[in-house]
């Protein structure tokens, strides 16, 4: 008697009840008709991960940034560009999140099988000192890899426990780093050697207080230009770290600088008001990023004798003083207090909420505005530079001739052309050769002073 052959049916049926009985993630056995165990059910991928919709953009890709570190030290980044947090990337092509997103995977589906997940950790930070990274920074970046490992694998597969007793944070972290501010003079050294949008940035970040991020990311739609020159800022609670509606103010000197940049960039700077097109635009689309403005700062900073430098301090601890794009923040702060700005309205433009406490929670902007509009008056960079010229004894007498005889001049036309003032007679052309000969030798002294 032969044997019936098993139904279809029955063979979808047997594959899914092998299914229902283990995790499709990461293989352990399920009870009932679960898919996933209770472990897996409560973590989400590495791209979701990165990607998270909570955080800031500049969240999302510092989170990229220690992945792309992770895999490469741990070899499943081999392409990745090796980078530093406060370092420049020459312009090389930057790694997808997507890239990331695989390689990292790969890790955890390794761990899942039964790989440590604490010796890849331990290589993690191997690496980064090999690589000279700062003991700061890498103390930040092991402290990140705690949340990544729960959010993504689950308890089931990370201890915080086990990870503190054998991933150790370096021991060496005796550098600190001093935020210094240029003084007023250099900051004036600066703009004199800036363009139109480099002068518009360091004004833009002196006179507003803003973050590097907040100022970069303005559209010029959001300039409420008013009526004496100046512009406000709005800044929604979500554009700002601190969570809360806030203005920030440009001088008239600053708003000229922006105009003199889309001038030239588009012709029509009224227009340019209207649109959505950004204060600082970039490439593809986009504003320009907080870390090209970086790098463009360190270079001023630099050009004007202001470069990084360290000590060691009498405790042992080396102290590095550096010159960076929130450097110029802490001169706002100082110069509007010292302009005489009330402290509190200083605090609700910068956007110190901690200091503020519950104050933030009622601020009268309009009177704000208007104390900030009074002392803006003593907020000004670029001086206009008289040039006096030394007259000579014949200059001074060919003045004299002038303040003395200039109202028959008038009244005998020497606003005509030459050839119908020599008409007028032989004492009106004389004394109009006197005059053009006047004319002549100021011209002559203003080109010999110019450079």
């Amino acid at each position: 008697m032969t044997e019936a052959s098993p139904d279809l049916n029955d063979i979808y049926r047997a594959i899914r009840d092998l299914q229902k009985k283990s995790c499709q993630k990461c293989g352990k056995p399920v009870e009932g008709e679960a898919f996933l165990c209770d472990n897996c059910k409560d973590t989400i991928s590495v791209r979701d991960w990165i990607q998270s919709p909570t955080i800031e953009p500049i969240s999302r890709m510092k989170r990229k940034q220690l992945l792309q570190v992770y895999a490469k030290a741990n070899a499943k980044g081999a392409t990745f560009t090796l980078i530093h947090l406060n370092g420049a990337t020459s312009g090389r092509k930057g790694v997808s999140v997507e890239q990331v997103a695989e390689a990292v995977e790969s890790l955890n589906e390794e761990v899942r099988k039964g790989k440590s997940l604490y010796g890849l950790s331990v290589r993690f930070v191997e690496y980064m000192k090999e690589n000279h990274y700062t003991p700061y920074n890498i103390k930040i970046l092991r402290r990140m890899l705690p949340g990544f490992f729960r959010s993504t694998l689950g308890p089931t597969f990370f201890s915080e426990t086990v990870y503190n007793e054998k991933v150790k944070e370096p021991k060496d972290t005796s550098i600190r780093n001093l935020k210094e501010k240029p003084s007023t003079e250099k900051i004036r050294e600066m703009l004199r050697l800036g363009t139109p949008q480099q002068k518009a940035l360091i004004g833009g970040y002196v006179i507003s207080g803003m973050r590097p991020e907040e100022l970069v990311s303005r559209k010029m739609k959001g300039l409420k230009l008013r009526s004496d020159g100046h512009a406000m800022i709005e800044l929604q609670p979500e554009e700002t770290k601190s969570r809360y509606y806030r203005q920030c103010y440009l001088t008239g000197e600053v708003v000229n600088w922006i105009r003199d940049y889309h001038t030239r960039l588009h012709g029509d700077f009224d227009e340019c008001l209207k649109s959505d097109e950004w204060v600082f635009p970039g490439y593809k689309g986009q504003h320009l990023r907080a870390q090209v403005v970086w790098l463009i700062m360190k270079k001023f900073f630099k050009d004007v004798g202001l470069g990084d430098t360290k000590e060691e301090a009498s405790d042992g601890t080396i102290r590095r003083k550096v010159f960076t794009t929130h450097s110029l923040r802490t001169v706002s702060q100082t110069l509007l207090t010292d302009a005489g700005l009330k402290e509190q309205w200083v605090k609700w433009t910068i956007g110190h909420k901690t200091a503020l406490g519950s104050d933030i929670s009622y601020p009268d902007w309009e009177k704000c505005e208007s104390a900030w509009v009074e002392v803006s008056k003593k907020l000004v960079f670029e001086k206009k530079i008289e040039i006096h010229v030394p007259e000579s004894a014949e200059i001074q007498s060919l003045k004299a001739f002038k303040e003395k005889y200039e109202p028959i001049l008038k009244q005998l036309g020497v606003m005509l052309d030459y050839q119908k003032q020599t008409r007028l007679g032989p004492l009106a052309s004389e004394q109009i050769k006197k005059l053009m000969k006047f004319r002549r030798l100021k011209e002559t002294k203003r080109r010999q002073i110019r450079p």
